[in-house]
């Protein structure tokens, strides 16, 4: 629930590669159904990039399930389809010259080497400091029954016939997560939920099947009705109080409460022409509120978007605000602007606690060490303030005139 109620474009992708699947395992009308999986396949990896490690597993159980007679005529229609659209979008990025790397363009290579191959390495599982760690105690700490009986439904089904491409696809999944120098974001849990979904009670009806095939009736209704009622019994005790706990945390309290807060603040305080560096979670917000679109910059966009770093010659200095979120204090090192931006600012309000605080930071124009010594001059000038006022006979406070060793006592 915690991913699902949470805007990714994996959230979106997830349908199109499950009706991929489904229609995958059609036995009748083959044609028709494995265009349609091919289409939808298609559409799931031009919403999000990482499906393409699940296209392969689509041909797989188009292939094993095509019938003889027409799976040379149906399997070339499917790759068709899919090549089509795969065509059709390389040539939509080469008529807009954004198809290869260059200095002064995005290009859909890099989209994909970003999304597959490039991103800063998550660390190790082994390093409790490490981005992975963070990101898969997340996971287990969200359902550690889940993630413990897909392992083993993973494992199982990896020899069962039935199971064996979804089973390869969730390990796929999980090599990514384990691979030395990779890059896991939070909602690659995702992708992997259906396939848990799917294999644990697929897993679990062919283990009764296998033993409802003993010979013994006697044998036959031990062998089910103990190890099911331990199993159950089992997962009550360790699920039931786990998933309550989540589930009350889940629908009771406002996540986005942080974004909210920090959106009314800057209606309320910041001038609509400044210029802030934001998440990508309220840029539609804040451009609704009133603020003009080249003053509202997706940080991304800061250092890789040539019409954006055209509109701000000065890199950081051309900004006013940064609004900081949890992913854009734990962004790759490749955005100077924005990492100079933040090193440059100071913290003006903050709502939230934790990866889920969301900062507004002015930007200080002169530098931070520049702020922190004005900031350091105009405190030392509010005490000195301060403290005179602290002796002044003509000042009260609450009705009491202050006192000092030089002056007399107030009336």
């Amino acid at each position: 629930m915690q991913f699902h109620r949470t805007v990714y474009l994996d959230n979106i992708a997830v349908p199109w590669i499950l009706l991929a699947f489904v229609l995958a395992t059609v036995k009748h009308r083959q044609l028709a159904a494995f265009l349609g999986a091919a289409a939808a396949a298609g559409v799931a990896v031009l919403t999000k990039e990482t499906f393409l490690l699940m296209v392969p597993f689509v041909a797989w159980v188009m292939i094993r399930g095509a019938a003889p007679s027409t799976r040379r005529y149906t399997l070339t229609a499917a790759g068709a389809v899919l090549s089509l659209i795969g065509i059709g979008y390389i040539l939509f990025a080469l008529l807009k010259g954004e198809l290869t790397p260059g200095a002064d363009r995005v290009s859909l290579w890099d989209g994909i080497a970003f999304q597959l191959l490039d991103r800063d390495a998550s660390g190790s599982l082994t390093d409790p400091d490490s981005l992975v760690r963070a990101t898969t105690d997340v996971w287990v700490d969200l359902d550690p029954v889940l993630l413990v009986a897909s392992a083993v439904a993973m494992l199982v089904g990896l020899f069962l016939r039935r199971t064996r491409p979804y089973a390869a696809a969730l390990l796929l999944l999980v090599v990514m997560i384990v691979r030395p120098g990779g890059y896991v974001p939070v909602p690659h849990m995702i992708g992997m939920l259906p396939l848990m979904a799917l294999l644990v009670p697929v897993v679990v009806w062919a283990g009764v099947r296998t033993v409802r095939r003993s010979r013994s009736e006697a044998v036959r209704r031990g062998a089910i009705l103990l190890p099911t009622a331990a199993l159950a019994l089992t997962g009550v005790v360790l699920a039931v109080p786990q998933w309550t706990s989540q589930l009350r945390g889940q629908l009771i309290p406002d996540f986005n409460a942080p974004f909210t807060q920090a959106q009314d603040w800057i209606e309320t305080n910041v001038p609509t022409d400044y210029r802030l560096l934001v998440d990508d979670v309220m840029w539609v917000d804040l451009v609704e509120a009133g603020f003009p679109r080249e003053n509202v910059v997706w940080y991304y966009k800061a250092d890789t978007d040539m019409e954006v770093i055209a509109q701000s010659p000065n890199g950081w200095l051309d900004h006013d605000y940064v609004v900081t979120t949890d992913s854009m204090r734990t962004f790759p090192s490749s955005f100077p602007r924005v990492r100079e931006a933040i090193d440059n600012s100071t913290v003006v309000a903050t709502f939230g606690e934790g990866d889920r605080a969301v900062e507004i930071r002015r930007v200080r124009s002169g530098g931070i060490a520049a702020a922190d010594a004005s900031d350091g001059a105009a405190a030392s000038q509010r005490a000195n303030l301060g403290a005179q006022l602290a002796v002044n006979p003509n000042v009260t406070f609450d009705g009491v005139a202050p006192t000092s060793a030089d002056s007399p006592p107030g009336p």
